[in-house]
């Protein structure tokens, strides 16, 4: 995207590409711990400051922004640089997001994503966020390329138009109402698939997916209503506005819980960019509970482990006889 600026230098990742945890990374990570649990809470404060980051333009319904500190309510007016978690709640309508030159980026009802997540494919280039669950309805001009987005096995590279994506636990899917787009499943021996107006790409579980020429009156009617319409942009309206995020209540482990059991390449993301949250008691003991599942946080909860064995006692010599 145009830019994101961040209020934080993110600490290097104790992770390798296999999503093991290396003892050199994670001591790197602690020793960055308090820095970025302080600059955390001031992430969207310092972005909206100036004109990187995304600028929210339209809250129908709850929805929040989390990052490495917590949580806040989005309001409009405020800017968001990537390296966030946004949720919709059950209950929302519509939130959208815009960047300069008329981009816009729709959540439906009960949607999560990343901004600016890692690449996970093999185009080296950041998408422009992560859908973990829920709509989006993602809008570029021709005059200004969209950049891709990722989604759970699959990647859409840059593209024009406006794409209507939906993840769920049984099903993805993605329709391109207006303009072409690419879909590139992240397995092997994949090859890309090309969409154009109106076709719509489809994936049940893990199984590869496939390009229909439309979609059903079923899928038709389970687009939220707040897609139907052409809304206008609204970024000129708002910009300037001094807001702030109100804040709400640190996420339960449960709102966190999918993130956490992700893929691999997002799940190893998170220590990385959260690694604050291990200083939240009630996170910090339910992920503690269930270690196995979350190895990526080991070192971060128990630092001790990254240390080097003590070396072995080295025995003393015995007394030469008098």
């Amino acid at each position: 995207m145009d830019s994101h600026p961040a209020s934080f230098e993110l600490p290097p990742s104790p992770c390798r590409a296999d999503g093991r945890v290396t003892r050199r990374r994670a001591l790197q990570g602690l020793t960055a711990l308090p820095a970025l649990a302080v600059a955390a809470p001031l992430l969207w404060q310092s972005v909206e400051a100036n004109e990187g980051g995304a600028l929210v333009t339209i809250v129908e319904g709850e929805a929040r922004i989390i990052d490495g500190k917590g949580a806040g309510a989005a309001v409009e007016g405020l800017r968001v640089s990537g390296g966030v978690l946004v949720d919709t709640l059950a209950n929302a309508r519509l939130l959208r997001l815009e960047w300069a030159p008329g981009r816009a980026l729709d959540l439906g009802p009960d949607t999560r994503l990343l901004l600016l997540p890692p690449a996970l494919g093999a185009d080296p280039r950041a998408p422009a966020f992560y859908l973990l669950r829920g709509w989006i309805k993602f809008t570029a001009p021709a005059a200004a390329p969209a950049p891709g987005f990722s989604m759970p096995g699959a990647d859409v590279p840059p593209f024009t138009g406006t794409l209507v994506a939906h993840v769920s636990p049984s099903e993805l899917w993605l329709f391109t109402e207006s303009g072409s787009a690419r879909v590139v499943e992240r397995r092997r021996g994949a090859t890309p698939l090309a969409l154009k107006g109106s076709e719509i790409y489809q994936r049940s579980g893990g199984d590869a997916g496939s390009v229909q020429a439309r979609p059903t009156s079923a899928q038709l009617q389970q687009v939220p209503r707040s897609f139907r319409d052409t809304l206008p942009l609204r970024s000129a309206a708002v910009q300037g506005r001094s807001v702030a995020p109100r804040p709400l209540p640190f996420p339960a482990y449960a709102d966190l819980r999918d993130w956490l059991l992700a893929e691999t390449g997002i799940r190893r993301e998170l220590p990385r960019r959260f690694a604050a949250w291990a200083r939240e008691p009630s996170f910090r003991s339910a992920v503690d509970a269930q270690l196995s599942q979350h190895a990526e946080w080991t070192l971060v909860l128990h630092p001790e482990r990254a240390r080097p064995p003590a070396p072995p006692a080295v025995p003393r010599p015995a007394s030469a006889p008098r």
